[in-house]
C-alpha cells in the first residue's frame, strides 16, 4: 500500500509540473499573437538591436541607415601620391622625376592639359613663358612649343624639382641655376626636335625619352621634395575668406592671363586674352585646382636689342592663394637653402587643396592691377 501511495503522489507532482509548463508556454504564445495583432513584431526591432552599436544605425548587410540611406565607406588613403598634387599615382610612377618643360604661351601648345603644375613668369615687353610640369609623358605624341630658359626661370624650376627641358638660353647673366645633369637643352640636340611654321620647336615622348636615356639621366634620382605648401588631409578641403571666381593678371593688353572658376569641375580654366588655352593634343582647356599669384620685384634692362626683364625670385613678397571660388592672402619667401615657402598671415605654412596648380609671377610695383572678382 505504501508503495502504491508513493507512486500516486509522484504522478500527481509530475502532472502539476506539466500543467504549469503548459500554462507558461500558452502564455508566451498568446503574448506573441497579441504583439502581432498590435504590429509590434515586424522583425525590424531585432535587426535594430543587433546593430545598435553601428553608426547611424548602419547594418552589416546593406551598410545603410535605418531610413535605407546608403552611407559609403571612406576610401583608403592611397599609398603612393604625387608630391606636386597630393593625389594618387601608380607605384611605377612613385619617385620618378617630372619634366619641367619651357613652353611658349603664344604658340599652339601640346602637353599643358593635365599638367601637375604650370608656372607663368614674365620675360620682356609683357611677354611670358610657361614652365609646364609633366610627371607622365607616356601619352604625349607631341610636346611644346618649347622655348628658351633664363637663370631666374630655372630658379623657379629648382623650387619644385624635376628635369628642365628648354631650347637654348637667352639670359644676360651667366647660367647656373640648374645642374647640367638636370637640364636638357634641345638646341644642342637638334636630332630630337622638329620645327613648324619655321620657328615653333616641338618634340615628343619617344624623342625625349631617348634623349634622357642617351644623356644618362636617372629618372629615379628624386628624393622627397620640399614643397612651399602643405596639402590638406585626404578627403578634406580648405577655402579662403573672400570670393574670387575670376582672376585677371594683366601682363599686357594682348597677353593678359584670365582664370575663370568652373563650379562643375571645381577648377579654374586658363585663358590668354579672351581665348581659352586649349591643349591641341586633346582639345581640353588647361585647368587648375589651385591658383597662386606671387608679387615679385622686377628689373628691366635696356639692351641694344630691346629690353629684358629680370624677375627677383628670391627676395619674397606678398601674394594670393585662390581655390574653389575663394581667396586667401599669403606671404612667400626663400630661405638660405633655396626653399620656397608660402605662409598665411598668421605665419603658418599654407595649407592647400589637393590637385594641380597654376603659379603666376607679377610685378609687385603694380599689384593693384591684378583683379579678383
Amino acid at each position: 500500500m505504501k508503495n502504491a501511495e508513493a507512486s500516486n503522489i509522484t504522478k500527481i507532482i509530475a502532472a502539476v509540473i506539466i500543467g504549469v509548463m503548459l500554462i507558461f508556454m500558452i502564455g508566451i504564445v498568446a503574448n506573441g499573437w497579441q504583439n502581432d495583432l498590435n504590429g509590434e513584431n515586424s522583425g525590424e526591432v531585432d535587426d535594430s538591436n543587433d546593430n545598435a552599436d553601428n553608426l547611424n544605425g548602419d547594418t552589416d548587410e546593406n551598410e545603410g541607415t535605418a531610413d535605407n540611406i546608403t552611407v559609403e565607406k571612406e576610401p583608403e588613403i592611397p599609398k603612393f601620391m604625387s608630391y606636386l598634387t597630393g593625389l594618387k599615382i601608380t607605384e611605377d610612377m612613385d619617385g620618378i622625376l617630372p619634366y619641367a618643360i619651357l613652353i611658349e604661351p603664344g604658340a599652339p601648345i601640346y602637353g599643358i592639359s593635365g599638367s601637375e603644375l604650370t608656372i607663368e613668369i614674365p620675360t620682356e615687353n609683357g611677354n611670358t613663358r610657361f614652365v609646364v610640369y609633366r610627371n607622365d609623358i607616356s601619352n604625349l605624341g607631341k610636346i611644346g612649343a618649347i622655348t628658351k630658359t633664363r637663370n631666374y626661370i630655372s630658379q623657379t624650376v629648382k623650387f619644385f624639382g624635376g628635369i628642365q627641358v628648354a631650347y637654348g638660353n637667352d639670359d644676360i647673366v651667366s647660367y647656373s641655376s640648374i645642374p647640367s645633369t638636370l637640364h636638357i637643352d634641345l638646341s644642342k640636340n637638334s636630332d630630337y626636335v622638329y620645327k613648324e611654321n619655321g620657328k615653333n620647336i616641338y618634340t615628343d615622348r619617344e624623342n625625349l625619352e631617348t634623349l634622357v636615356k642617351s644623356e644618362g639621366i636617372d629618372l629615379l634620382s628624386y628624393k622627397n621634395q620640399n614643397m612651399p605648401f602643405e596639402f590638406v588631409e585626404y578627403y578634406e578641403t580648405v577655402s579662403g575668406n573672400a570670393s574670387a571666381e575670376t582672376v585677371l593678371i594683366p601682363y599686357t593688353d594682348t597677353n593678359s592671363t584670365y582664370l575663370k572658376y568652373d563650379a562643375a569641375s571645381k577648377t579654374y580654366h586658363l585663358y590668354k586674352g579672351e581665348r581659352a588655352k586649349v591643349d591641341m593634343l586633346d582639345g581640353k582647356t588647361a585647368s587648375y585646382k589651385n591658383v597662386f599669384v606671387l608679387f615679385s620685384n622686377m628689373i628691366t634692362y635696356e639692351l641694344s636689342s630691346g629690353t629684358e626683364t629680370v624677375v627677383d625670385t628670391a627676395s619674397g613678397g606678398s601674394g594670393y592663394y585662390i581655390t574653389d571660388g575663394t581667396l586667401t592672402e599669403l606671404r612667400w619667401s626663400v630661405d638660405k637653402n633655396g626653399n620656397l615657402t608660402f605662409k598665411d598671415l598668421n605665419g603658418n605654412k599654407l595649407t592647400v587643396n589637393r590637385g594641380n596648380s597654376y603659379i603666376g609671377y607679377y610685378k609687385a610695383s603694380d599689384l593693384s592691377s591684378v583683379i579678383f572678382d
